[in-house]
C-alpha cells in the first residue's frame, strides 16, 4: 500500500524543483504544467499533485466493488490499480451516464493500451459524491463539473496528456512532526 506522502514524493523526485508537500484548498488551486492525478478508489479522493509535491484534493466516485453485466460483458467493476495516461477526450451524448457537458478523458493503460476507463462526470454527481460509499461506476473514476474542468485544464496545460494513478488505499500524509494530517475534502 502506497501512502499519499510516498506518492507524491515519487512524483515530484523526477523534477528539479524542490519538493513542499503542501496542501492546497481546491478553490485556490491553479493548474499547472507537470501536474499528476491520483485517485485513491478505497477512500475514494483524488489528488491532483503539482511536481513540487503540493497538492489538492476532492471527493470521487469509483467502480462498483463486485462483477457486473454491462454493455455485453461481466467483469468485475472495481476501477483497476494501474498507470493510466489521458490520451484523448471523447465527448458522449448520454448525459445521465456522461454528466452535464458528456466530457469523457479516455485512460489508456501504461500509456499505450486503449480502455474502456475514463474519468469523467454523471448526471447525478453531487447527490453520489455527498454520500459515504461512492462506489457507483463501471470501473471508471468519477468527478464533479468542477473538478473535471480543471482536469481539463491541467490535460491541456501538459500537451494533451495527463499522468493518472489510480490505487487501492493511500495512507494519509504526515506532517514533519509525524501527526496525521487531515485532508481537506470538498
Amino acid at each position: 500500500m502506497f501512502d499519499v506522502f510516498s506518492a507524491i514524493l515519487s512524483l515530484a523526485i523526477a523534477t528539479t524543483s524542490p519538493v513542499s508537500v503542501q496542501q492546497i484548498p481546491l478553490a485556490d488551486w491553479q493548474p499547472a504544467r507537470g501536474d499528476q492525478f491520483i485517485a485513491d478508489t478505497r477512500a475514494n479522493i483524488g489528488y491532483l499533485v503539482h511536481a513540487d509535491g503540493s497538492f489538492t484534493s476532492t471527493k470521487i466516485g469509483s467502480g462498483k466493488r463486485g462483477m457486473v453485466h454491462y454493455m455485453k460483458r461481466t467483469y468485475n467493476a472495481a476501477t483497476p490499480s494501474e498507470n493510466w495516461v489521458v490520451g484523448k477526450i471523447d465527448t458522449q451524448t448520454d448525459r445521465l451516464t456522461f454528466g452535464k457537458y458528456g466530457t469523457f478523458m479516455r485512460l489508456y493503460r501504461d500509456g499505450t493500451e486503449r480502455t474502456s476507463y475514463g474519468i469523467h462526470s454523471v448526471g447525478n454527481i453531487d447527490d453520489l459524491l455527498a454520500t459515504d460509499e461512492r462506489y457507483y461506476s463501471m470501473g471508471c473514476v468519477l468527478v464533479n463539473d468542477r473538478f473535471l474542468a480543471i482536469l481539463l485544464q491541467t490535460y491541456t496545460l501538459n500537451g494533451d496528456t495527463l499522468n493518472v494513478l489510480t490505487i487501492d488505499g493511500l495512507t494519509a500524509p504526515m506532517t514533519p512532526a509525524k501527526a496525521p494530517m487531515t485532508a481537506s475534502v470538498q
